[in-house]
């Protein structure tokens, strides 16, 4: 989903939970090959549509296994649709609007956002600022009075964040 979608797109993209479980095979398994053997004869289980089954050595593979789907009771299509939302708006989504938009109820809302944002967190502690970095100023205080650097009014506040 690295791809810059419009809303109207990703309902297209990923409208069903097929569409979803296939969009999450050919991210999963790039190779089309079974992890096990190599062989390129994969096939859906019919009665579980997250597995698939391999003809060449009998072993099946759910897409869902390791990831934040996998013992989740909430669709596929709507966990797609709750991480196009979150990660859309640099501001985010709250779990209330969250909770309207999929239909589904608040405390579930807050468990997927939870999850979403460690996953987005931890993904983010690999990037590494190495370059120069900019620094915007910005005044935090009452209107009126002396204006810019030179109040005395207001504190200088700096907020720093290394690991």
């Amino acid at each position: 989903m690295s791809e810059e979608l419009s809303l109207i797109r990703f309902i297209e993209r990923f409208s069903s939970e097929e569409k979803c479980i296939s969009y999450l095979f050919h991210m999963r398994n790039v190779r089309g090959v079974c992890a096990k053997c190599g062989g390129n004869r994969m096939s859906p289980i019919s009665t579980r549509p997250h597995q698939f089954y391999c003809e060449d050595c009998h072993s099946q593979y759910s897409v869902l296994k390791g990831t934040l789907f996998e013992n989740s009771k909430i669709t596929l299509n709507k966990w797609f649709l709750a991480i196009f939302l979150a990660s859309r708006d640099k501001r985010g989504v709250s779990a209330l609007t969250l909770s309207r938009e999929l239909d589904i109820a608040r405390p579930h809302t807050l468990n997927m956002l939870r999850e979403l944002r460690g996953l987005m967190a931890s993904r983010d502690q690999n990037y590494k600022l190495t370059e120069m970095i900019e620094i915007d100023e910005f005044y935090i205080g009452a209107s009126g009075g002396k204006q810019g650097r030179g109040t005395s009014k207001n504190k200088v506040i700096i907020a720093l964040s290394y690991k």
